[in-house]
């Protein structure tokens, strides 16, 4: 049996939060983030740019977007929720910055396989560190 994966693209008629329970959105989460209420997600996950410009990788040096987008992160999320992040330990003073989350627990992912595909050329093993942020509001 095939699972077929379900994408919506972003709408006006789609309304938050029902319209959007189990389904996918394809659409520019600088801009689609912005119509979703406040206090209305439990979770966010992203994988930002790394920040480290390894071989080239473009766009992976500016990470103005990602420190731009917390604060409606910290608008749609509910009290008490997380927000999780892959992101590089290098600039974990910057994240903490002027933001209302707190550190909560980190997980390495280890994959001795590497990922050979890569862009960056990882080909031996790869350490890569996931944060979970808990969002306090009333804290």
């Amino acid at each position: 049996m095939k699972m077929r994966l379900r994408t919506n693209k972003f709408n006006e008629n789609l309304k938050y939060p029902e319209d959007f329970v189990n389904k996918i959105i394809c659409g520019d989460c600088l801009e689609l983030i912005k119509s979703i209420p406040d206090n209305s997600i439990d979770v966010v996950m992203t994988d930002p740019p790394y920040g480290l410009n390894k071989n080239g990788v473009r766009n992976d040096s500016d990470l103005s977007l990602f420190y731009n987008i917390m604060p409606e992160c910290d608008r749609i999320l509910k009290d008490d929720s997380f927000f999780i992040t892959f992101f590089s330990t290098k600039f974990l003073p910057q994240l903490f910055k002027n933001n209302k989350f707190n550190y909560f627990w980190q997980i390495v992912l280890y994959c001795p396989e590497g990922m050979v595909n890569s862009p960056i050329g990882y080909t031996n093993s790869l350490i890569e560190n996931s944060l979970g942020l808990k969002l306090k509001k009333n804290i």
